[in-house]
């Protein structure tokens, strides 16, 4: 079962009835079995144990942390202890499942390189569905508590759905609990206002991700074909296209994920603030997965900031290099730690942890030369429309080199295709550009039609429509939300008719493969 499945929204609506029949007391209880037979028929049953028994340790540290800090100053190493020990299961868990292989290959490479015998180690032990999310969102839980952020929740069923609530399990946000868990705990009341809107936001969500971004999917790979590729601009085209899919498909999961939890009167976190219109790589990654972002820096960065060893580190610097290395390096340093992370929670992989340590390269230059660029730009309207997009496809194309590093699992593959992408293609010589667009048109005559391109190209103009809307308006679903309900009943006819006669359904495809779905 996926979130673009009919029997993912046969399941939705069953619960859904019954949510609103039921008495509001028991709403949440229905959530959390909605939530527990999703995860059974989409993810592998047994891994439940998983989720369960890292509810179970963080709902029982939270408390013993809530009750030793009612002991004043006796109890701070108690919760400290308390804290440690549920965020080593819940991330030793996850270390376990998700990055096992990751270290096994390396140490096997190491031990090969030493001994000169070749091994493979391996493991087979199979992730929880949505491992990645929910042990984040329940370390910041723990740290809150800790913190004094929020009070620990007595009920261990209301955690549990806190942990496990069945829209955000493919591909998050990564909510906080003050504003997930207390709207999981209010009772809730029909509003079609709501109905309305969240049926909209899925039609639009199901829509990007189907009619774009597994068109898209289908197509980039004959971009990057031995008989298209080359010095002609084709692995270029892949890039961007690569770029598009990626927002399409995670953007696309959000709509549909924000449109299901508002069905049961839900709002969900937003992770998307139109990333693609920033001006600098900084501003990027503040709209874009900002529950992540937010995770890192107020879970990672900011508390090594304000440790000792930090402080010690900005003294020293101060001595020998002055007040402005003393500021800076430290920063630089914590900001490097969560690049790493980033790169790494997305997969066990060197191409993951590259990426970060891209985007961390870009923005500690851009800050460095800061005052470099104020001199160049002082002859310059910086408000000028030339210069914003500029800086807005300056943005584009930092971000899709890190999106190649993404798209290969090899460094090497990936630093090999951004030196074709970035090769001088228009020097080749004219006949063997006019070669690789004849052996591209007829590769791509086999794997998708000229009623599929039309409607990518359809797609492709709601999805930037939508783009548009994202920031002052939520988005094309809340714009329409809005219009006659005519009018939006024929809008999502014809989206869905689209869906149907356009949809990539061809030989290997799967819905089921949503970019950031198996994070």
């Amino acid at each position: 079962m996926t979130i673009v499945s009919p029997s993912f929204y046969a399941l939705t609506a069953v619960f859904l009835l019954l949510y609103y029949v039921l008495p509001g007391r028991l709403q949440w209880a229905v959530l959390l079995a909605a939530s527990v037979s999703f995860f059974c028929f989409a993810g592998v049953p047994y891994t439940i144990v998983y989720l369960a028994l890292s509810a179970l340790v963080t709902w029982y540290a939270a408390n013993k942390i809530g009750e030793a800090k009612e002991k004043e100053a006796e109890g701070k190493g108690e919760a400290k202890r308390w804290l440690l020990l549920a965020l080593f299961v819940n991330l030793g868990l996850l270390a376990a499942l998700k990055y096992a292989n990751f270290l096994l290959t390396n140490a096997g490479a190491v031990y090969g390189a030493v001994s000169g015998t070749a091994v493979q180690w391996r493991v087979n032990w199979p992730a929880a569905l949505g491992i990645s999310y929910y042990t984040l969102q329940l370390t910041a839980y723990l740290a809150d508590c800790y913190w004094g952020i929020c009070k620990p929740q007595k009920h261990f069923g209301r955690l549990a759905l806190f942990s496990s609530f069945f829209p955000q399990m493919v591909s998050g946000p990564i909510s906080k609990y003050d504003e997930l868990g207390k709207a999981l705990e209010t009772e809730h009341r029909f509003d079609a206002e709501n109905l309305r809107e969240g049926l909209l936001r899925i039609v639009v969500g199901v829509f990007k991700k189907i009619a774009l971004a597994d068109n898209l999917a289908f197509l980039i790979p004959h971009f990057l074909h031995a008989d298209v590729a080359g010095t002609a601009p084709f692995p270029l085209l892949a890039m961007l296209c690569f770029v598009v899919q990626v927002y399409a498909d995670f953007s696309g999961c959000m709509d549909i994920i924000s449109g299901v939890a508002l069905l049961f009167g839900i709002r969900m976190t937003k992770n998307f603030d139109a990333p693609f219109t920033s001006r600098s790589i900084q501003e990027f990654w503040q709209r874009w997965h900002i529950t992540l972002g937010r995770f890192l820096k107020e879970y990672v960065m900011y508390p090594l900031l304000r440790t000792k060893t930090w402080a010690k580190m900005g003294k020293g610097l101060k001595k020998s290099f002055g007040k402005s290395a003393a500021k800076k390096i430290p920063t630089y340093v914590a900001m490097l730690i969560l690049w790493f992370f980033m790169g790494l929670w997305h997969g066990g992989g060197w191409n993951y942890i590259l990426e970060g340590v891209w985007f961390w390269l870009v923005i500690v230059s851009g800050d460095l030369l800061t005052p470099l660029f104020k001199k160049i730009n002082a002859g310059f309207d910086t408000e000028a429309a030339w210069f914003v997009l500029f800086q807005r496809v300056r943005t584009l194309l930092i971000y899709a080199v890190g999106a190649v590093l993404f798209y290969f699992p090899s460094v090497t593959d990936g630093l090999a295709a951004l030196k074709e992408i970035f090769s001088p293609f228009f020097f080749a010589a004219p006949e063997k550009i006019s070669a690789q667009i004849t052996g591209f048109t007829e590769l791509s005559g086999t794997v998708i039609t000229v009623g599929q391109l039309a409607g990518m190209g359809f797609a492709f103009v709601l999805f930037l429509i939508n783009a548009h809307l994202e920031r002052k308006h939520g988005g094309l679903a809340a714009r329409i939300a809005h219009w006659p309900v005519s009018m939006q009943v024929l809008l999502s006819a014809v989206l869905l008719y689209i869906l149907i006669f356009i949809g990539a359904y061809g030989p290997g495809y799967n819905a089921a493969e949503f970019v950031y779905g198996g994070f």
